[in-house]
């Protein structure tokens, strides 16, 4: 692929995701984007190189024109993370800052939500939108779960993330395939309906900088929980040996939301502050994800499912495998262009997944040798 097809894929890929109706893996997406970063360093002259440069230096993505909600400039850019793969660039990157004490923590699947206030009154929840630019969702986050309309005293912004838990998602919207498609949908309604079934949890606080400091991300989430917010399951870790060993045996079926890896942060904040960005990401932290569970199976045949919107979805049916305590003989293909794009034929042998040990995903044709599924 060229650089440029590659970009139009991530591009395709990444608003689909948004949109609630994810186009390829987690794993798919994040090996075609360390696929464009290689290209764009092994051909610089390319014409597209630029682009390709500012997509991969990028924060989410601009607030759709069309979407009926009031967009509003962040007083605070909503920065993302930088990511580790795997164990060895999660040590590369502890590499980097020296002998520190990091903070570990949940990384939540939901939707990022910024919340102002104002001498206490929360005056404006806003989406990440590109970091700078999101959508003022105020009145749907006031009736959500977890957030506080008042702090007394408070001036500043709390992040969070918008999340339907596993057992509100069961009762209230089973007909959604997944907690954050569900999520997605039920926060950006214009009616707000649903919204009192989401719930928002926190990891961040932005102060004034005449304001007493928080020393250290731990502090953080204990002022949090004491200002009455939820937060993520954390803790101190004296190295990253100890915090792969933790990601690596991690029960995510014990928590009643989804999450999609863990966070390593410098536990010492202005330390964390004085190490900049790179790629307009913090240099003191970076998000390790969960590798999926797989298993080999053979593809047995693709059903056709129209949905109440009229939408044709392919789902594949394949023999029965077991994947994090489930049977799982059916997966959503999402779109048709995937089929297509994965070369599946009946009797081909595949590997399937059960993303954050919930969401059947077919993620490979194991009959390609290997070869990329989106060429």
């Amino acid at each position: 692929m060229s650089i440029h097809a590659t970009l139009n894929t991530l591009i395709a890929a990444n608003e689909a995701y948004r949109q609630g109706s994810a186009s390829m893996s987690d794993a798919e997406y994040d090996a075609l984007e360390d696929k464009l970063a290689e290209m764009v360093t092994q051909f610089p002259n390319d014409p597209w190189v630029t682009q390709a440069q500012a997509f991969l230096n990028s924060i989410g993505a601009p607030p759709a024109e069309n979407s009926g909600w009031v967009k509003v400039q962040h007083e605070v850019v909503m920065t993302s993370l930088n990511k580790a793969q795997n164990a060895d660039d999660a040590k590369a990157w502890m590499r980097t800052l020296g002998q520190v004490d990091l903070t570990m923590s949940e990384k939540l699947d939901g939707i990022s939500v910024q919340m102002t206030y104002r001498d206490g009154v929360l005056v404006l929840a806003a989406t990440r939108g590109d970091g700078t630019t999101g959508e003022d969702i105020t009145r749907n986050v006031l009736r959500m779960k977890g957030v506080r309309p008042n702090v007394k005293g408070f001036t500043g912004h709390i992040r969070g993330e918008i999340v339907l838990l596993r057992s509100d998602h069961a009762v209230h919207f089973p007909d959604y395939k997944n907690p954050r498609n569900a999520a997605s949908g039920i926060a950006k309604r214009l009616d707000g309906e649903g919204c009192e079934h989401l719930t928002v949890f926190t990891y961040k606080i932005v102060r004034r900088p005449e304001d007493p400091p928080i020393r250290r991300k731990q502090d953080e989430f204990t002022v949090l929980q004491r200002l009455g917010f939820l937060v993520p399951q954390a803790q101190v870790v004296p190295s990253i040996d100890a915090a792969i060993v933790i990601r690596d045996s991690y029960d995510r079926s014990a928590i009643d939301y989804d999450i999609d890896g863990l966070v390593f942060e410098v536990d010492d904040l202005a330390y964390a502050a004085d190490l900049g960005e790179l790629n307009h990401r913090p240099k003191g932290a970076i998000a390790y994800k969960f590798s999926h569970m797989t298993a080999e199976t053979i593809l047995r045949d693709i059903e056709w499912q129209v949905g109440k919107s009229g939408r044709l979805t392919p789902v594949a049916v394949f023999d029965p495998v077991m994947l994090a305590g489930a049977r799982v003989e059916r997966a959503s293909l999402s779109t048709p262009d995937r089929v297509t794009r994965m070369r599946l034929s009946k009797d081909c042998r595949i590997l399937v997944s059960r993303r954050n040990d919930c969401i059947p995903y077919v993620e490979e044709n194991l009959e390609l040798n290997g070869t990329d599924d989106v060429e």
